[in-house]
């Protein structure tokens, strides 16, 4: 089992690209993302607000970017990565509220 800060070294380590998160596929699956926005619409009705939305493992943001942004009004990141969060900032900072 590794360790956390095996986990943060691995990381950090990675490019911080969409390519260097999801291990060498170079662009984001589009069925994976309509089928993620499915199941916020879905789980509309049980959930009592889209207001505020917490990305944990956001590394650099790709799920803020093609899903959260435009269904909630403030979204957090929470990311162990100094890298990935770095990256995340730069490409989010108009869309998220608080990186940590």
């Amino acid at each position: 089992m590794l360790s956390g800060d095996k986990i943060i070294e691995y990381w950090d380590n990675q490019p911080a690209t969409i390519d260097g998160v999801l291990g060498g596929y170079q662009e984001i699956d589009e069925v994976d993302v309509q089928t993620s926005c499915e199941m916020l619409e879905m789980a509309r009705g049980h959930i009592s607000s889209f207001k505020s939305a917490l990305d944990c493992g956001a590394g650099i943001g790709r799920i803020t970017n093609s899903v959260l942004k435009g269904r909630f009004e403030n979204i957090d990141l929470l990311e162990q990565s100094t890298v990935q969060i770095t990256e995340a900032k730069r490409r989010l900072k108009k869309v998220v509220r608080t990186f940590v």
